[in-house]
């Protein structure tokens, strides 16, 4: 088993997709926290994350493909199959991940990476962690429901507004539930922008953790005076709730949980009650979403199956099709071909039927010749057989 040095200490970032996640990366990766090699960090992209996703490539690419294999996808809000850490198509990809900590992270010490979708494959990465020998701390960033909701809405048009909070409530329980027991530190996105410096001070102090660069340093403070900026805090709640709606019922208990969280001890017994209460209101809900999508995976799959069985015998017509051009196509050539040889052998009758014409002609002259000959003869030899006798 390969085991890192006692101080390798892996902080990861878990948080629900449009929920600031990058921004928090990105103050870590101001006080020196290693998130990647600059080249493998996916860049900035102007109209989603202008000031950069923080992201290592690497790592989303396989998360995204374990979704694939799985049959599922970052925006499903279905629950993953049980058991899914353990399927054999799953190892190759455990082996991938466990091959970039190890060649790219190993001896940084502080370490860590950020992806929203770790929020649900975090089963995974305890295995990777188990083998490494490292005890992870976790970051959990949480932003209003509403505000996630009118961002996804807006960046995924497909995306509706009860399915946007019903996919925060799955991302935000599920990395609740992964990540008890170990070092925690509870964060708004609100607090976050307000003061980012005192909140990074008290996540530091949450998780006994020194920031290689100190939050109050020059370098940093200018770094993150660059990175917060009010322009890029968009959807605000105070402004959505008037026209919006929780719709599931218990986003909102969940997020003011979360919040108090953040101010307090994020694992005292009542707040952990709070949070399982809102997890077993959500349970039936929960429930009817993932029979609902069997449901609908299992009539996809029966489509799929038609689909795939009318696209062969579809492809066997089509074949079908092609020989009979091709056999149309070498009877209307053979077909030229006795039409030119009939022609041939047309041209060629005519021909014999001239030279025969000609042979006749040939023939009654030369029996005219024979004719006028023997007269010739007999009245020569008459003439003869008159001298003879005188």
């Amino acid at each position: 088993m390969s085991t890192f040095k006692d101080n390798e200490t892996p902080i990861i970032v878990l948080g629900m997709h449009r929920s600031g996640t990058s921004l928090l990366a990105g103050a870590l990766y101001n006080l020196g926290i290693f998130m990647g090699e600059d080249q493998n960090l996916m860049p900035a992209q102007e109209d989603v994350n202008a000031k950069g996703f923080w992201e290592h490539e690497g790592i989303v690419a396989i998360h995204d493909e374990i979704y694939r294999v799985l049959g599922s996808h970052w925006s499903q809000i279905a629950a993953l199959p049980d058991g899914w850490v353990d399927y054999e198509q799953i190892a190759p990809f455990r082996s991938e991940l466990l091959k970039i900590i190890t060649t790219e992270f190993f001896g940084k010490g502080l370490w860590g990476f950020k992806d929203p979708r770790v929020c649900r494959l975090l089963p995974l990465w305890h295995s990777i962690f188990a083998e490494l020998g490292v005890r992870p701390k976790f970051i959990l960033l949480s932003r209003h429901p509403f505000e996630v909701a009118a961002s996804l809405t807006k960046r995924d048009s497909d995306l509706s507004w009860g399915y946007s909070l019903f996919l925060w409530l799955r991302h935000t329980l599920e990395a609740e539930e992964y990540s008890k027991s170990f070092d925690r530190s509870w964060l708004t996105y609100e607090a976050l922008n307000q003061d980012w410096r005192t909140e990074i001070k008290r996540v530091g102090q949450d998780l006994n953790i020194e920031w290689p660069l100190s939050p109050d340093s020059v370098e940093v403070m200018s770094e993150m005076q660059e990175l917060i900026t009010d322009g890029l805090w968009h959807n605000r709640a105070a402004e959505l709730i008037a026209n919006h709606t929780d719709e599931w019922g218990c986003t909102l208990d969940l997020y003011d949980t979360l919040t108090e969280a953040a101010s307090e001890n994020p694992d005292s017994d009542s707040l952990v009650k709070r949070v399982d209460a809102v997890r077993r209101k959500s349970k039936p809900i929960a429930n009817l979403v993932d029979e609902a999508y069997r449901a609908l995976q299992s009539l996809y799959l029966n489509q799929h199956e038609i689909l795939t069985k009318l696209q062969g015998e579809n492809h066997l017509l089509v074949e079908q099709r092609e020989d009979f051009a091709s056999l149309n196509k070498q009877l209307q050539e053979e077909n030229h071909l006795l039409v030119e040889q009939r022609e041939d052998f047309a041209s060629l009758n005519k021909q014999l039927q001239e030279e025969n014409h000609l042979l006749v002609e040939q023939r009654e002259a030369l029996a005219n010749q024979c004719e006028a000959l023997a007269r010739q003869l007999n009245s020569g030899l008459i003439g003869f057989i008159h001298r003879l006798r005188k």
